[in-house]
């Protein structure tokens, strides 16, 4: 006869032989900790339970990084551990800052993305324009070429323009 060895949480560990008793014929003994009833067939990062009489098929923790969904933060859980409803064990997306956790997967925030980078282009322009102010003081700008005054004020100008519209100016 076959028993079904469990941990002290109710995990299955393995199968075992039973022993014939010694002082009852047709009597089985059956180890401390094991069940009679076969546990069911598992995936692999799955793992069989026993509890209240009936099998329950469980996400194995073991080994196993949990993402919050709301700020990505990881988490590592250990059998029995009850996993918490705002993580889960789906990678977010790599170098990728702007994602969300919607319908069971992680996908980009466009919105976000496309602000942020706004906001990045919109830096550098007034960067390059800052560090341009000196091109235009007046002994600066007097010792430039008609051509060279042209080009700055043109730039300078073509800035300006950029920051004006990303501004919504």
């Amino acid at each position: 006869m076959i028993a079904y060895q469990l941990d002290s949480k109710g995990y299955y560990l393995e199968k075992v032989e039973c022993q014939p008793s010694p002082l009852e014929e047709g009597v089985y003994l059956i180890p401390a900790g094991s069940v009679e009833i076969e546990p069911p067939e598992v995936s692999e990062g799955y793992i069989q339970r026993f509890v209240n009489g009936e099998w329950k098929i469980e996400i194995n923790p073991q080994g196993k990084t949990f993402y919050n969904k709301k700020d990505r933060s990881e988490k590592f859980y250990d059998l029995g551990d009850e996993i918490e409803e705002d993580y889960t064990d789906i990678s977010p997306l790599e170098n990728e800052m702007f994602q969300n956790y919607v319908n069971g997967q992680w996908e980009v925030d466009l919105e976000k993305k496309q602000e942020h980078e706004k906001k990045m282009l919109m830096l550098s322009l007034k960067n390059e324009l800052a560090s341009s102010d000196w091109r235009m003081t007046i002994d600066k700008f007097e010792s430039m070429t008609t051509e060279q005054q042209t080009y700055w004020k043109s730039h300078r100008q073509s800035l300006r323009d950029q920051i004006n519209e990303l501004e919504g100016n």
